[in-house]
């Protein structure tokens, strides 16, 4: 605890002219160890002592300890400044992330979840809020009500920690109050006209007759739509904009509707369920947004918050609007609705099936949250859509993880190899080529020994050919069959011919079986010292790639990172 005290209590005060804090340093401690939050008053009384500590240091004194302890902390600086800079006023930003509950987070959402946090608490000390906008939405898409724990779990994951949680469902009755203001104002009307009439109204430019309902009418048809007098489909309150607008999709927009749906949280007891842009109204004004941070496909939104806000006399000249571009990331399919309709159909086997890009898949897979975080920041605030490779990420992660990661040989597809005239001797291979992370060992005996090699590996062989298993021992080719490579020991430290450096196991492998990113398995062996790793590890099969292993037993399982 103390260490991470420090290290943040150095960084903050080189960030603020010498002079750390306590609120900004706790918030950072607890971004890395979210446990600590069940030792507060513990953590309170040392960052407090620390920080009376760093702060009686000079400047230079405290970028030397900072320098000797967390270097890189100087580096994320640097990385930081590269990011572009919140518009507006930035002495008190509250933002926050939305998602609908339709499943858990995939890696669209963590672009939204990831920015808006980055430049809500790390960048500005500010206030982050998560709402879980569960409205009643399409029959097509449908809240899952397991959602709300799964959201939590994967933004307590990603280190995503928010300072309150509000659900859209528990605030119905504030988005009545508003709608009831707007019909006050003469700026609403209930509205009984067919869909198809509505939409062949608003291409004509043409006002339908119930827009000239006088206030105290669309009050009483409002107040029967609450008490389910009308049914899904025979009526909407719609707000009064200009339906000569150029835009079609803004004139007269519906603000409320009904659905005869069973909510899961709430069943039955509300049927009138406002839209996207109207609960947005309500909430970020109520909530107290500095700067609203969505993605540009929700432009309507935005226009459409401020006329309501406009209709409403609300001052939100404070308020910081910004757009971002799409995040396409290439080949990859991210709709979470997809996804759940074929865990349902059992053609995925739950959110933890990397064919799901879900945050949860690629946590099992041994993605890191600070590769995703880097993943993500690396879009920006740019209006711009990006199609993304995916090795983007792998790349970050790779970064991550390379140099705490130990080593292992692993044969697909295997295929025996005999060697004949076998010294005895022991082989020591490290864990890792560069860090101490202990030495593989392997006995050998007298005689003939069996080792086995990947297939293709074995079909490009022939005779006479010089072949140095990995690390240990070299051996020349004399004959081989569909069955088998057969050779004879030459030594073990003379040279192999190009490219004939091959992974191996022995007799004492283990059966390994590796879930693929597109679902299919591959089996293999894996050498001994697989029995060592522990489950949620992550390793590297040597020239095949990084995997978590998932399950240990008679059989090795494992999750493809990725190379």
């Amino acid at each position: 605890m103390k260490y991470l005290i420090l290290k943040h209590s150095l960084k903050n005060a080189y960030e603020h002219h010498g002079e750390a804090e306590v609120k900004p340093v706790i918030n950072k401690v607890l971004g890395e160890k979210p446990e600590l939050k069940e030792k507060m008053s513990e953590l309170g009384k040392k960052t407090s002592q620390v920080i009376k500590e760093v702060n009686e240091m000079t400047q230079e004194q405290q970028e030397r300890k900072l320098i000797e302890i967390y270097p890189e902390a100087l580096e994320k600086k640097e990385e930081e400044q590269k990011i572009a800079k919140l518009p507006g006023k930035t002495d008190k930003v509250i933002m926050r992330f939305a998602p609908y509950p339709s499943g858990p987070l995939h890696l669209g959402h963590a672009k939204q979840a990831v920015l808006n946090h980055f430049y809500s608490k790390e960048q500005h000390d500010g206030k982050f809020i998560l709402v879980l906008d569960d409205t009643i939405g399409s029959k097509e898409k449908r809240i899952d009500p397991k959602a709300y724990e799964m959201i939590k779990e994967d933004m307590k994951w990603l280190n995503l920690n928010y300072d309150e949680v509000h659900l859209k469902s528990n605030r119905m009755e504030k988005y009545y109050e508003w709608a009831e203001k707007v019909i006050e104002k003469e700026k609403a009307y209930i509205c009984t006209c067919s869909v198809e009439k509505l939409r062949r109204f608003r291409k004509e430019q043409r006002e339908c007759i119930h827009r000239k309902q006088p206030k105290e009418k669309t009050e009483e048809e409002f107040q029967k739509m609450l008490k389910g007098d009308y049914k899904e489909g025979e009526a909407v309150l719609r707000i009064k904009t200009d339906m000569k607008h150029k835009d079609p999709a803004f004139r007269d927009r519906v603000i409320m509707r009904i659905s005869e749906q069973k909510h899961p949280r709430t069943g039955k007891k509300y049927h009138v369920w406002p839209l996207l842009d109207f609960s947005w109204a309500v909430d970020d004004y109520l909530l107290g947004m500095t700067h609203i941070l969505r993605g540009k496909d929700l432009m309507m939104e935005t226009k459409m918050e401020k006329y309501i806000w406009d209709t409403l006399n609300i001052d939100y000249s404070h308020v910081e609007f910004i757009h971002t571009g799409l995040m396409n990331i290439e080949g990859i399919n991210l709709s979470s609705s997809e996804a759940k309709r074929k865990i349902d159909s059992k053609e995925y086997e739950g959110w933890e099936d990397p064919r799901t890009w879900s945050i949860r898949s690629l946590r099992s897979r041994g993605i890191t949250p600070e590769a995703i975080k880097k993943f993500v920041l690396s879009t920006g605030l740019s209006e711009s859509n990006s199609t993304v490779p995916i090795d983007n990420l792998y790349s970050e992660n790779r970064k991550m993880i390379d140099s705490e990661t130990r080593r292992f040989y692993f044969v697909p597809k295997p295929k025996k190899l005999t060697v004949k005239n076998m010294e005895k001797t022991t082989v020591e291979v490290p864990f890792h080529p560069e860090k101490n992370m202990g030495r593989k060992k392997y006995h050998f005996k007298e005689g003939e020994q069996v080792f086995y090699i990947p297939s293709n590996d074995a079909e490009r062989l022939k005779k006479g050919d010089k072949v140095r298993l990995k690390g240990a021992i070299t051996v020349e080719v004399t004959s081989k069959d569909e069955q088998a490579v057969l050779s004879k020991f030459i030594g073990k430290q003379i040279k192999a011919q190009p490219n004939n450096i091959l992974q191996w196991v022995t007799e004492n492998h283990l059966e390994v079986s590796v879930t693929l990113t597109s679902g299919d398995t591959q089996g293999g062996y894996g050498e001994e010292h697989l029995k060592k790793v522990e489950e949620g590890e992550t390793i590297q099969f040597e020239r095949y790639g990084f995997v978590k292993i998932s399950e240990k037993g008679e059989e090795v399982k494992a999750v493809y990172s990725h190379n």
